[in-house]
């Protein structure tokens, strides 16, 4: 099993292997599914809505929550 961003609808898909990633083990499928969505949504708060660079201070509010821990990690990185 895998997961990704897809844009498609159904049970099967035909993708590049670059653009999935293999479930973690012990995850189940809706919780696989919902990563791609929170990371996505961080990445483009960050960086096209904030247009944070390196070397730069993020303040997250309600980091508690899935896209706020995205958020955080994305910071990091």
């Amino acid at each position: 099993a895998v997961l990704g961003l897809l844009g498609v609808v159904g049970p099967e898909a035909v993708v590049g292997r670059r653009l999935v990633a293999a479930v973690p083990a012990g995850w189940s499928l809706p919780q696989a599914a919902g990563v791609p969505v929170v990371f996505l949504t961080a990445m483009y708060g960050l960086s096209v809505l904030g247009g944070a660079k390196a070397g730069q201070r993020v303040l997250v509010h309600a980091a508690t929550g899935g896209v706020g821990m995205a958020a955080v990690q994305l910071a990091r990185h």
